[in-house]
């Protein structure tokens, strides 16, 4: 899709080179400028105590660099930042997430290259933005995407203490991001010559992420927390374990139209008529009582169905049914052909 497109890629660590490598996917030609002695995320994933202390190459290096070409180049020095300059003379896009004040100091930034290329998209993906008193702040997923968003406090439990993103997780959203402005920029280019400046965050990558959350907030000037699996808000919208110890997703949608199914697939007959499940809130009040009647049906799902699957048989059961569900996935397992790139 992208062929003919060439990436002038001047950044580390994940979020950027991400969008690099989604880029480079879809086929443009990607350049990566790399510093004397390489990106230093080429050689911090530790491998002491995993058994594979042989091997030297990073994984997530290389996930995010997949398909690039690469080019070392010192921007310490004015001639190399000069090779810098004549790469993007001839580029479509320049990716960056240095800093705001670093990327001006050295020579690099939007006003320079968009002069010297007037058709030039130039994304600056930086954790705050690159206006406002945060500008020039260090970035990163689980600070600024994670934390300053509110994403961590209100995905932990209520009552519950904070814990960290997967690593790279918001860097790996934002890219996503990117690459949609990007490529929104390069039709823009396409149609009238002329590139611009696409400013993308960390923090309003974020943002968007729990943007339903976000609108309650704005409108209400409230937002419920995250509660415990037994006290979920939709209990009908739950893990469940089975009698095999695996967990299945079940999503019940909105109104009461999956209630007849739900009763059928489960054999919990009368449920659809039951005054704990008519409404939202009878159900959030209810919401221990019709968890403990889910989890006493699924976990003995298969005796009844004299199966040797538990989760093969419910699965069957519900998508008979229509009933939106999956087993609990894993990146070991993350559930068939679908999830390929």
């Amino acid at each position: 899709m992208l062929k003919g497109v060439k990436v002038i890629e001047h950044a580390t660590y994940y979020a950027a080179p991400g969008a690099g490598g989604i880029l480079s996917d879809w086929g443009a030609e990607v350049i990566k400028i790399e510093p004397p002695g390489g990106d230093p995320v080429r050689t911090n994933f530790p491998t002491k105590g995993t058994g594979k202390e042989h091997l030297t190459d990073n994984p997530a290096f290389d996930g995010d660099n997949r398909g690039k070409k690469s080019i070392v180049v010192d921007t310490r020095t004015e001639e190399g930042r000069e090779v810098v300059r004549k790469l993007a003379d001839g580029a479509d896009v320049f990716l960056t997430n240095v800093r705001p004040g670093g990327i001006e100091r050295s020579g690099l930034g939007y006003d320079i290259l968009s002069k010297r290329n007037p058709k030039l998209v130039y994304c600056a993906l930086t954790g705050y933005g690159l206006e406002g008193p945060d500008a020039n702040a260090p970035g990163f997923d689980v600070a600024s995407f994670w934390s300053r968003s509110g994403l961590a406090r209100l995905t932990a439990p209520k009552g519950s203490e904070l814990f960290p993103i997967r690593t790279a997780a918001g860097d790996h959203t934002t890219s996503i991001a990117a690459v949609a402005a990007i490529n929104a920029a390069l039709i823009q280019a396409l149609k009238t010559g002329k590139g611009q400046l696409v400013d993308v965050s960390l923090l309003r990558t974020g943002l968007y992420t729990l943007h339903t959350d976000l609108a309650i907030q704005l409108f209400y000037g409230r937002n419920a927390s995250t509660r415990p699996r037994a006290e979920a808000y939709n209990p009908l919208t739950n893990f469940f374990r089975t009698k095999d110890d695996a967990w299945i997703c079940i999503v019940a949608r909105a109104g009461k139209a999956d209630l007849p199914r739900m009763a059928r697939a489960f054999e919990l007959p009368g449920i659809d008529t039951d005054p704990r499940f008519q409404d939202g809130k009878s159900r959030r009040d209810s919401a221990v009582e019709i968890t403990a009647m889910f989890d006493a049906a699924i976990s003995s799902f298969v005796n009844r169905a004299k199966a040797a699957s538990n989760m093969a048989v419910i699965s069957t059961a519900l998508s008979r049914r229509d009933l939106p569900s999956w087993k609990r996935g894993s990146v070991s397992m993350p559930g068939s052909s679908n999830a390929r790139a």
